[in-house]
C-alpha cells in the first residue's frame, strides 16, 4: 500500500460509517470510529496494531463486519503499523504557525484588491470625463456637418447628391464630410430640414445637381428608396443634364438594374472608400 493510499481508505471509512450510523448500527459506527482514531494517532504503538487485529477478528467472527469493511481496515492496520508510513498528525503548535501563514497571505490579498478596487475607481472616473469631452466633440462635429448641409440648402445648385442605403448611413456620412471639402454635397440627413416634404423636394434637389454618387452596398438590393433614386439618375443622365458614379462598397456586389453599362469605384485593398471617391471626383473635375 503506498502512502497516497491511507487518506482514500480513510475517506472511504468514514462513508461506511456513515452508513451505519443511518442503519442505526451505533456499536459498529464506534468500533470504526476507535480504531480510526488509533491508526491517526502520532505515538501509535506495536500494542495498537495487536488491538485493532483482536477487535477486527471480533467483529468478523460476530457477523457484523462485511469483507469490503475488513479489507479496508486491514489494509489500514497493515500501512499504519507495518510500513509505518501513514504521515504523523501536525501538532497545535504547527497548526496555529500555518493559520498565522494563511491570515498573513489573505491580509495580503485583501490589500491587493484594495489597491485593486481604487485603481478601478480612478479608471472608471477617467472614462466618465472622457465619455462626457467625447460626447460634446461628436456633438460639435455633427453641428458643424449640419451647417454645411443646411447652408447647401440655400444654394441654388449642388455638385453631388449622396444616394445610400439607410442601413448604411454612417458609411455616407464618412463619405459626405469627405466630399465638402472639395465641393457642394447634397445628403437628406443634414440638407433637409425638420418640416419639409422631402417626397417632393428630393426630385428637385436632385435635379439641380450635377451627379449622383451611388453608394452600393450589400443592402442597396432592399433600399427601395434607393433604387428609387438611381432610376432618377438615369432619366436625368438621359436628358444629357447629369452623371452617375456608383461606389461599390466591396467585391462581389450585384450591379443595380440600368448601371449595368456606368463605370464604376471599388476601392483597391487597403484604400478607404470615401478616399477614392474624393481622389477620382477631384481628378475628374481637373479635367473638365
Amino acid at each position: 500500500m503506498s502512502p497516497d493510499g491511507a487518506p482514500e481508505i480513510f475517506s472511504e471509512l468514514e462513508i461506511i460509517k456513515q452508513q451505519r450510523i443511518a442503519a442505526n448500527d451505533l456499536e459498529l459506527a464506534t468500533a470504526i470510529t476507535d480504531m480510526t482514531e488509533r491508526f491517526r494517532s502520532a505515538d501509535r504503538q506495536q500494542s495498537d496494531k495487536i488491538e485493532c487485529y483482536r477487535h477486527l477478528n471480533c467483529l468478523k467472527r460476530q457477523g457484523r463486519l462485511r469483507k469490503p469493511e475488513a479489507t479496508l481496515l486491514k489494509a489500514l492496520i497493515k500501512h499504519c503499523f507495518v510500513e509505518g508510513s501513514f504521515p504523523d498528525q501536525p501538532t497545535d503548535a504547527e497548526l496555529e504557525k500555518r493559520i498565522a501563514e494563511l491570515r498573513h497571505q489573505i491580509a495580503g490579498l485583501e490589500r491587493t484588491i484594495d489597491d485593486l478596487n481604487t485603481q478601478t475607481g480612478h479608471r472608471q472616473r477617467d472614462l466618465r470625463e472622457q465619455s462626457a469631452s467625447w460626447h460634446v466633440k461628436i456633438e460639435q462635429e455633427f453641428k458643424a456637418l449640419s451647417q454645411l448641409g443646411f447652408k447647401s440648402t440655400n444654394e441654388k445648385n449642388w455638385e453631388y447628391f449622396i444616394s445610400y442605403p439607410d442601413k448604411d448611413r454612417e458609411l455616407a456620412i464618412r463619405l459626405f464630410s469627405r466630399l465638402v471639402q472639395i465641393g457642394r454635397v447634397f445628403m437628406d440627413r443634414f440638407c433637409l430640414q425638420l418640416g419639409q416634404n422631402w417626397q417632393e423636394l428630393i426630385p428637385n434637389f436632385k435635379a439641380r445637381c450635377r451627379a449622383t454618387v451611388a453608394l452600393i452596398t450589400s443592402n442597396t438590393r432592399k433600399a427601395h428608396f434607393q433604387i428609387s433614386e438611381i432610376q432618377r439618375a438615369i432619366n436625368l443622365l438621359r436628358q444629357g443634364t447629369h452623371s452617375i458614379l456608383p461606389v461599390y462598397a466591396q467585391r462581389g456586389l450585384p450591379t443595380p438594374f440600368g448601371l449595368e453599362q456606368i463605370h464604376g469605384i471599388l476601392p483597391e485593398q487597403g484604400q478607404e472608400l470615401e478616399e477614392a471617391v474624393v481622389r477620382h471626383l477631384a481628378s475628374t473635375s481637373q479635367t473638365q
